[in-house]
């Protein structure tokens, strides 16, 4: 045993050094062939390390010389040796064995002197070694390529999950979409910066304009105040001038301005008037106004009540035309009952008449209607003698039937009788409506001639108002020649101031005079300012005339509109007047036919006993009654609701009476306040003043709104460029609704060529059952997506259109209270109104797109069913393909079966170089790592048949 022992002792250790020795002279060979491989593979394909493994590792070739089981054992302890799990272990190996490589190559070559070091090795270890070489090799580089797909990978899904949340775009497959989705960006970023540009020059122009405008009301303020000063000193001048003593000259001077002055008292007093009066003249246009709309709507309801009556006369018509049936055919009725009330005469005919005679029964009672129809109630029934035969004949159930049928004629009668009894009750009622619309057109008409004379009287107000404008000119025309005599004497008192300066160089008593003809050019100046006043107020109430000419023509055409509505309602008014004698006619005539129903009525008494039986029928048509009354009620209530507007309207003519006469009495105060006004007139002059700031306030708020509308025409323009924003997002959704097209046309496609070679390759059924899918999902998916981003794109064109309607509605909010101050911005709201009308044509084109839309998804629909269709034919060939795994699934047992007794192999191996292991440790040699070659192969082949990224990780850990 021992001698065995040492005999294999030895033997492994004279191999461990022969491969020691070899692996030391090939150490510079590895080092090269590792560089080129880490050069030539990091790159390369995954086929290329499928390539090497196989060839490496295909033992089909060398199975027919399969050394015996103790060479193997032999050669399993070189192999030991060796391992190369990572690239932090293969240096350390390369340097153990260059240690221990001195003492064991001396031993080799003082053992076996003049011997190969491959000599006593098996072949099939030597080729296992060359193959190990070649897959130690590839295995960095294909660890590096691997962990740099895995870092890769992972990037791209972040990156892909980022562009998912943040973006419009799914997958980097699409280059295109991430570039667009950027350039979308980029011009929204310049957009932005553009508005905000130019939002910054127009607040800076504004901060420009705004200190200017307050450069502006402080000169101003500093005028007013010096026009004060200079006001109060020239009234002092005034009075100390009009307490000193003067010349001749200067006195008559000073008459002529107060003159000037009274007459200019006088305008202001006439201007004034003529200021009330228009402010008058307009309450009286928006009264007017106002009573001449109410007029329109009463003339509207006329016409309505005019539509009504018509079809009542129609509902009349028709129901004369069935009272007139339902007297013929209580006519016959008579008639028959008549010959009901006969005897009946005795039977001469034989038996078998009778017999005869029952079953045609029914045919006689019809024979008999139509025979009474024909003959009317004219004839009687005793003259008749073909009659009497068919009377004898007939049997007692005869009889019967016709007294059923009469009875059920009977309660038709009673029924009709009472709808019209209603109808003659609902005729009555609209008669009234019709009076008391008669009685309001009365009062509409004396209202209008009541205008009429109104308008009459602003008329003679007008031509008073005219004159007066005349004798304003005229009196305008005699200032001017008196302000002509004026300059005239300024000449020749300058003439006079010029000879009173020379005589002053002569004597010093000549200042005072100098002194005096200075006082009098300040007064000349005042009153050529109070000149220049006095033109711009006529100019002003030359205007205001004009206003009011343009007012009083308004009004005319108003009250001849006026004229031909009062017109229009009197001959509505005698058609109206002309249907009421024709309600009244037919209203007579159906009173006389009542009476007749009511004689009916007491002949059909004697056949109560018989209708009693039918009452139960009657039951069922109560219903049918009560609906009807219902109706009826609804009728009453809309007859109360027209009554209640016409006493509300009533009342606001009442009302606008009343306001009238307030009216009257507000002018007969108001001359009166004038009166007063003109006496403290003179008193007031230095509220002027005050007024001048008011206009100075006005003016400054007339810039604020001029300011306002810039903004609102801003914001206009903001909605506009939002609106073009919106164009452009709609325009790049519907190229990428075609790209979808596009798409979806390419899947139809490959799913036609995939219909095509279904039959023929039944083995890549689950391949293309994937592509279909992914690419169904993708489109379906991108369908989904496509609708978001239209309901997203519609939503926010509703709100940016609820955004514009709002702006729009506080823009006319804000123009309709500007009206009065801003005459001037009438133009500008023109332009904005067609602007309005472009936009509307803007959102009738953006509907039609949206209606394409609509239509482009309907397509899309039918794509997906087309779609769901073929998946369904796919399924069928599934079926044969699961046929398929069962036997896959049966073939991985098998392999599992193997891959176990494998391993028990394996482990046995372990055993194995475990217990060699304990050998060289016994004798004391450093120990060298093992390659379990067939682990590091499996591991390899999952690697490559991995697909996830999560089973390659758990294969390879970092």
């Amino acid at each position: 045993m021992f001698a065995k022992f040492k005999e294999l002792r030895e033997g492994l250790e004279r191999t461990m050094a022969e491969e020691q020795a070899r692996l030391k002279a090939s150490a510079e060979q590895n080092a090269d062939t590792e560089q080129n491989a880490q050069n030539g593979l990091e790159n390369a394909p995954p086929a290329e390390f499928e390539k090497i493994f196989k060839d490496a590792f295909d033992d089909s070739k060398e199975r027919a010389n399969s050394p015996r089981r103790s060479d193997v054992s032999r050669s399993a302890a070189p192999g030991a040796a060796i391992k190369s799990d990572d690239d932090d272990s293969r240096p350390k190996n390369k340097d153990s064995v260059q240690a221990n490589g001195g003492d064991t190559g001396k031993a080799v070559v003082t053992d076996a002197p003049g011997t190969n070091s491959d000599a006593n090795l098996s072949p099939e270890l030597v080729k296992r070694l060359k193959k190990l070489k070649k897959v130690e090799g590839a295995y960095g580089a294909l660890l590096r390529s691997y962990r740099i797909a895995h870092t890769k990978v992972s990037m791209l899904d972040n990156l892909e999950r980022v562009l998912r949340e943040n973006s419009l775009v799914d997958n980097i497959e699409d280059p295109d979409a991430v570039i667009d989705y950027i350039n979308n960006i980029n011009m929204q970023k310049k957009l932005y910066q553009e508005e905000s540009s130019r939002l910054s020059v127009e607040n800076h122009n504004l901060a420009k304009e705004s200190t200017a405008y307050q450069k502006e009301l402080t000169v101003l303020r500093d005028e007013i105040a010096t026009l004060k000063t200079t006001e109060t000193d020239e009234t002092a001048t005034l009075a100390s001038e009009r307490n000193g003593k003067a010349q001749g000259e200067g006195h008559d001077y000073k008459h002529e301005v107060l003159q000037l002055q009274a007459e200019l008292a006088s305008k202001l007093e006439e201007n004034a008037k003529l200021t009330s009066e228009v402010d008058s003249m307009k309450k009286q246009r928006s009264s007017d106004e106002e009573t001449i709309d109410k007029y329109t709507k009463n003339s509207k309801d006329i016409l309505k009540l005019m539509d009504e009556n018509s079809e009542l006369r129609k509902s009349i018509e028709k129901t004369d035309a069935r009272a007139k049936k339902l007297e013929a055919e209580c006519k016959q009725l008579q008639a028959q009952k008549e010959r009901l009330r006969l005897p009946p005469s005795t039977p001469t005919a034989p038996t078998s008449s009778t017999v005869s005679v029952t079953p045609m029964s029914k045919k006689a009672a019809k024979n008999n209607r139509k025979n009474a129809k024909k003959d009317g109630a004219s004839h009687p029934p005793a003259d008749s003698q073909p009659s009497e035969p068919a009377e004898s004949t007939q049997s007692p159930s005869v009889e019967h039937t016709n007294a059923e049928a009469l009875e059920a004629e009977v309660l038709k009668l009673k029924e009709e009788i009472a709808n019209k009894d209603v109808q003659i009750e609902k005729l009555s009622k609209q008669r009234k409506n019709e009076e008391d619309l008669l009685e309001n057109n009365a009062t509409l008409e004396e209202s209008v001639m009541h205008l009429g004379d109104d308008n009459i009287e602003l008329k003679k107000r007008v031509k008073a108002l005219e004159i007066e404008k005349d004798e304003i000119k005229l009196q305008n025309g005699e200032i001017k020649e008196r302000m002509k005599g004026l300059q005239d004497d300024n000449a020749t008192l300058q003439s006079r101031i010029s000879e009173l300066q020379k005589e002053l160089a002569c004597s010093t008593e000549t200042n005072e005079q100098a002194e005096a003809a200075s006082e009098w050019k300040a007064k000349y100046d005042l009153v050529k300012k109070e000149f220049d006043e006095l033109k711009v107020q006529s100019q002003t109430i030359e205007s205001e005339l004009g206003a009011v000419q343009k007012l009083a023509q308004e009004r005319f055409e108003k009250l001849t509109q006026a004229k031909d509505i009062a017109s229009r309602l009197q001959t509505e008014a005698k058609a109206l007047k002309q249907d009421s004698a024709a309600l009244k006619a037919t209203k007579e005539q159906l009173e006389s036919k009542q009476k007749e129903l009511r004689a009916l009525e007491k002949q059909m008494k004697e056949l109560k006993t018989e209708v009693n039986r039918l009452q139960r029928v009657a039951a069922d048509r109560d219903s049918e009654i009560k609906q009807l009354h219902d109706s009826i009620v609804a009728l009453k209530k809309s007859q109360a609701q027209q009554e209640d507007q016409r006493r509300a309207v009533q009342r606001e003519i009442k009302r606008i009476e009343v306001e009238k006469e307030k009216a009257v009495s507000v002018a007969e105060k108001s001359k009166q306040e004038v009166e007063n006004v003109q006496a403290e007139l003179s008193k007031l002059r230095p509220k002027i003043f005050e007024l001048e700031q008011e206009l100075i306030v006005i003016r400054a708020d007339k810039d604020r709104a001029d300011e306002i509308i810039k903004l609102r025409t801003e914001q206009k323009n903001k909605v506009e460029e939002l609106m073009t924003s919106m164009q452009n997002q709609s325009n790049e959704l519907t190229m990428r609704l075609r790209e979808a097209e596009t798409k979806k046309e390419s899947v139809e496609e490959e799913l036609a060529e995939v219909q095509r070679h279904l039959d023929e390759r039944t083995s890549e059924h689950d391949a293309m059952r994937r592509v279909l899918t992914e690419t169904a999902e993708g489109a379906n998916a991108k369908v989904n997506d496509m609708k978001s981003r239209m309901e997203a794109a519609i939503k926010e064109h509703e709100e940016a259109e609820q955004e514009y309607l709002n702006d729009k509605r506080k823009h006319t909010r804000e123009i309709e209270g500007l009206r009065t101050k801003v005459r001037e911005k009438e133009r500008e709201l023109e332009a904005l109104r067609k602007d309005k009308a472009d936009l509307e044509a803007r959102e009738t084109e953006w509907s039609q797109r949206r209606d394409a839309l609509g239509q482009i998804q309907a397509n899309a629909e039918a794509d997906a069913e087309t779609i769901s269709s073929l998946q369904s034919a796919l399924d069928a060939s599934e079926q044969q393909v699961r046929d398929a795994e069962k036997e896959k699934i049966d073939l991985r047992k098998l392999l599992d079966e193997a891959r176990s007794q494998y391993e028990e192999a394996n482990k046995a191996n372990r055993e194995l170089k475990s217990a060699q292991s304990q050998l060289r440790s016994s004798k004391g040699d450093n120990s060298d790592e093992q390659i379990n070659l067939t682990y590091v192969v499996n591991v390899m082949y999952s690697f490559l048949n991995a697909k996830n990224n999560d089973t390659r990780s758990k294969l390879v850990p970092f």
